[in-house]
């Protein structure tokens, strides 16, 4: 097997609104060398407010259905690629 040159971590911000469910996913990814948390939130509204200073996220992980109440009524279709929004 032959050695893995180093890169960065893939910076990943977490938006949920279930704590104990922010808590775990970041307890999870924080334990793997390859991932670093950079924010969490627990509302589109402030996750919005992470983004709007020099937070750094190569991945947002977002409760689908979360942001699909912040988007309106039948946006969670939308979400799951008949828009071009994120995928499910």
């Amino acid at each position: 097997m032959s050695d893995i040159p180093s890169t960065s971590p893939i910076h990943v911000v977490l938006v949920d609104d279930h704590p104990v469910f922010l808590i775990g996913m970041a307890a999870l990814l924080q334990s793997l060398d390859t991932i670093e948390v950079t924010g969490q939130a627990e509302s589109v509204a402030t996750g919005r407010e992470l983004f709007s200073g020099p937070l750094l996220a190569d991945v947002v992980l977002m409760d689908v259905d979360l942001w699909a109440t912040a988007r309106g009524p039948s946006s969670r279709e939308r979400s799951c690629g008949l828009d071009r929004g994120p995928r499910c």
